[in-house]
């Protein structure tokens, strides 16, 4: 475990500017297409935005049960949401947006709030696509105190990681009482996981009992003849050596539903504030969002 220090903002420096932020890197990707690309919803993301704005507030002790939900677009596209008395968080959101969080395995893009998310991973790369993360450590191994953060973000990194429960217990630990994690996760049944068998909380217990490492090799075979074999590989992956796959953190370990991550963190003591099966500018995605209780 790494020396743990107190998290100070002005140790770091955020973009002032978040459209210009996403426009710069947008352009380092398609180039002059970004002109015109920057538009596009699947891109830009303003619904996942939204969602990611209504939940990374300060953090306080408002109670916000009977709450009417995450407004604007978000709300109307939670369709399937499940949030055990609350319908959201609107009491918060209703504030002007503030609080530092932080983004775990931000990669190539993202989605937070960049003047006030520090972005972290644990790669320089993944594929082709260089980090642009401003810090980097292992998803179990945060180098800070507890209760540094307003709000903790991940973006398709969980099921990349063998050991999640060790994991989403290093992320609670970071949180802030009132404090929301934020997961986006590739949802079994759109992604190239279809084939594969969902993953249960006995196996995440299971996992963390056995203290299996992060780069657990448990489940290579089971994805080479169920992604690789069955054509649902991603192209930049395909140079990757057996041996390779888990190590690098280029395979998903685990496979998920909304509602198998509800349980998870319902395990884990977090109240579900909001879940949605299906992201409306992700399609491949589903979103759930813990509380921490005080």
């Amino acid at each position: 475990m790494p020396e743990q220090k107190v998290f100070d903002p002005a140790a770091y420096s955020f973009p002032r500017f978040e459209y210009a932020h996403y426009f710069r890197g947008l352009w380092r990707e398609r180039g002059a297409k970004a002109i015109y690309k920057q538009f596009q919803k699947h891109l830009r993301r303003p619904i996942s935005r939204r969602i990611v704005s209504d939940f990374s507030h300060a953090s306080t002790n408002m109670e916000v049960q009977g709450s009417r939900g995450a407004r604007g677009p978000s709300a109307r596209e939670a369709t399937n949401m499940e949030v055990q008395g609350s319908r959201g968080a609107r009491g918060p959101s209703a504030r002007e947006p503030h609080g530092f969080g932080l983004e775990i395995g931000v990669g190539a893009r993202t989605i937070a709030p960049v003047s006030r998310t520090l972005l972290a991973d644990g790669y320089e790369s993944h594929g082709r696509d260089r980090s642009i993360a401003q810090v980097y450590f292992r998803a179990a191994a945060i180098p800070f105190v507890a209760e540094s953060f307003d709000f903790v973000l991940s973006e398709h990194t969980l099921e990349h990681i063998g050991n999640v429960l060790r994991a989403l217990r290093e992320w609670i630990r970071v949180l802030k009482p009132g404090g929301h994690l934020i997961l986006f996760l590739p949802h079994q049944e759109r992604t190239n996981d279809r084939l594969r068998e969902r993953t249960t909380l006995a196996h995440l217990i299971d996992d963390e009992k056995r203290e299996v490492p992060d780069d657990d090799t448990t489940h290579v075979d089971e994805w080479i003849a169920n992604v690789t074999r069955a054509g649902g590989i991603p192209e930049h992956y395909r140079h990757i050596a057996k041996d390779e796959l888990a190590r690098t953190g280029s395979i998903h370990h685990h496979v998920w539903i909304a509602a198998d991550i509800k349980e998870v963190f319902e395990y884990l003591g977090l109240r579900v504030v909001y879940l949605s099966e299906q992201v409306a500018d992700r399609s491949d995605s589903f979103v759930v969002v813990g509380e921490k209780q005080s």
